[in-house]
């Protein structure tokens, strides 16, 4: 019996850490897929859309910079704004606006890219 009991107190533990596991890991980005694939402009600088995260080439993946914000004790919220010809993303830090990204789908191989750190046009075509 007493066996029995470490059995079930051992279970407990290993099922808890794997549920704050499955915490830590949620999913903040879910691009559609008429977006997911590599757009590029400029040659080498563009987008990395994958079905549960976006990464900037060369700048590195969003979903890994809100996981190192997380980690500082920082809160970040993700807002996904998606239509058949739109995907946007907005970040916000401390509910505080601190980045959004807003591709519009132009045809299936060209979507316009709106940032405010960019003031001129950036059309991004499908590799």
């Amino acid at each position: 019996m007493k066996m029995y009991k470490i059995f079930i107190f051992l279970f407990l533990i290993v099922g808890m850490a794997c549920k704050k596991e499955e915490k830590k890991a949620s999913n903040d980005f879910n691009p559609p897929s008429w977006i997911q694939g590599t757009w590029l402009y400029e040659g080498d600088e563009g987008w990395w859309f994958t079905p549960n995260d976006v990464i900037h080439i060369p700048g590195g993946s969003l979903k890994l910079h809100v996981a190192e914000k997380r980690d500082l004790g920082i809160k970040v919220n993700v807002l996904e704004n998606i239509t058949t010809e739109l995907y946007q993303i907005d970040i916000q830090e401390n509910s505080t606006l601190s980045s959004s990204q807003i591709f519009n789908r132009i045809s299936d191989d060209s979507i316009h890219w709106e940032t405010a750190s960019i003031l001129f046009p950036v059309y991004l075509i499908k590799q």
